[in-house]
């Protein structure tokens, strides 16, 4: 698995996996016989990962659950290879200043400052859904698009040189990920 994530990173810029949630070892449930484990693919992509990208909801298990997990993933990679972002933040499941709390209660459980929170937008991705189109063409000005084009932005693609003209600076991969 390694080797293949290793080749097919050598021909991409970027490599998008989607593992599975469990990150428990299995080895006591194997013979002396070599076989695959249940998590290999999910070991073998962080162990290779640049970037490590912690998705939870922001609900009560779901917020639970993401910080047992990080306390997990924390053991497996170094923490600043990993981005925490918590999706569906609303006020109806936290209360009154849903963002502060979803930030107050990572912080004090596992120390997670930055998290990137993303607003519950329904509307936007039931467009998608519906119309088999991304959140960009369904929805172009959902407020959950501009926190993942913020997100991607600031965290995941590189900072370029600055180009200038006319006395601005522009940023090429930026203007080009505005679309």
């Amino acid at each position: 698995m390694t080797s293949a994530l290793q080749a097919i990173g050598d021909r991409s810029e970027y490599v998008v996996i989607d593992t599975g949630f469990s990150l428990e070892r299995d080895e006591e449930l194997t013979s002396d016989q070599f076989a695959p484990r249940r998590n290999a693919a999910t070991f073998a992509s962080l162990s290779t990962a640049d970037r490590v990208v912690a998705v939870g909801l922001a609900d009560p298990v779901g917020l639970s659950r993401l910080l047992r997990g990080h306390g997990d993933l924390v053991d497996l990679v170094e923490p600043d290879r990993i981005d925490v972002i918590v999706n569906r933040v609303r006020s109806g499941a936290l209360g009154i200043d849903a963002h502060a709390q979803v930030r107050q209660t990572l912080r004090r459980f596992a120390g997670i400052a930055d998290a990137a929170l993303l607003p519950h937008d329904g509307r936007a991705t039931d467009a998608a859904i519906l119309t088999a189109r991304t959140l960009r063409d369904a929805a172009p000005r959902s407020p959950l698009r501009a926190a993942l084009r913020e997100y991607a932005l600031e965290r995941i693609l590189p900072v370029p040189a600055q180009v200038l003209r006319r006395g601005f600076a522009f940023s090429p991969a930026r203007r080009a990920a505005a679309g």
